[in-house]
């Protein structure tokens, strides 16, 4: 089970980098909106999946570190990190 989340984390990652070459500013936002999606939908629970665990920090790391995103992200992703349960 494990080798097989690692493995859609991957493909997922590839995805993600891909579609950053074809759509530029949109990918940006799309990134964005996993991580904003994510927050909203679990922020009354305060608890993160391995699954979602790793597809917000695949997300963020594209969006923070290749796209230069901004604070308002980076705020929602610190603190699911720092505040949440991942469970």
């Amino acid at each position: 089970m494990l080798q097989a989340q690692n493995e859609e984390d991957d493909k997922f990652r590839t995805d993600v980098l891909s579609m950053l070459k074809k759509q530029g500013h949109a990918s940006k936002q799309s990134l964005a909106f996993i991580i904003e999606s994510t927050y909203t939908q679990k922020k009354n629970v305060k608890e993160l999946t391995p699954l979602e665990l790793k597809r917000i920090t695949s997300a963020y790391s594209v969006y923070h570190d290749e796209l230069e995103g901004n604070s308002y992200i980076t705020e929602l992703y610190t603190e699911m990190m720092n505040e949440w349960e991942h469970i």
